[in-house]
């Protein structure tokens, strides 16, 4: 219990009921089979990877799990996605466990063609995997994290500014909603500048 909401949470008993509005928002693509799906992941970010690398994994698509965190205690994670099948590269900010430094110093090595990158993490790793991932002309998905009130678009909180491109050209910028319109973007699209 750490507030109003879950303090109200921790008095229902079983049988209650309770309204939940979702699933809201979107998720990471589902690869192709003739893609390297490599998946950078800063600390909790790792969370939304294990399913779709699961997934991946009964597709024979092959998986990539670059996982950054601060000390070698936080990354015991990495052995679940060993057991699937999925190679995993650690690093840690202090030298404890695989490289020193950030996870981002992994990636260029595995920016290959048919590779296709999916993050999530902390917004400068994600701005690092979103820069290194167009020069090397590799697609980069990002999921963003931003405070959301409403969860449905409404409030305009989790506003995000976009380019929006036709043909490979930018056609207008606008504000897209973490919450509805995300929280996963492909990252060419964020305006990395603005955050």
């Amino acid at each position: 219990v750490v507030g109003k909401g879950t303090s109200i949470m921790s008095g229902l008993m079983p049988g209650d009921t309770v309204d939940v509005l979702g699933p809201l928002g979107n998720g990471f693509p589902t690869p192709s089979a003739k893609q390297n799906l490599v998946m950078v992941a800063g600390g909790v970010g790792v969370a939304p990877f294990y399913l779709l690398a699961k997934n991946a994994i009964k597709k024979n698509i092959p998986v990539t799990l670059l996982y950054g965190a601060r000390t070698s205690e936080e990354t015991k994670i990495a052995a679940d996605f060993r057991r699937l099948g999925v190679k995993v590269k650690v690093s840690t900010e202090d030298g404890s466990l695989g490289k020193k430094g950030f996870v981002t110093a992994l990636l260029e090595t595995e920016l290959k063609e048919n590779t296709v990158v999916y993050a999530c993490g902390p917004i400068g790793m994600l701005k690092e995997a979103s820069r290194l991932s167009i020069a090397h002309g590799v697609n980069a998905y990002v999921s963003l994290e931003r405070s959301m009130a409403c969860g449905i678009g409404v409030c305009l909180g989790c506003a995000v500014l976009v380019s929006k491109c036709s043909g490979g050209v930018e056609i207008e910028k606008g504000y897209d909603m973490v919450c509805s319109d995300g929280p996963v973007f492909k990252s060419e699209v964020i305006e990395w500048e603005k955050f």
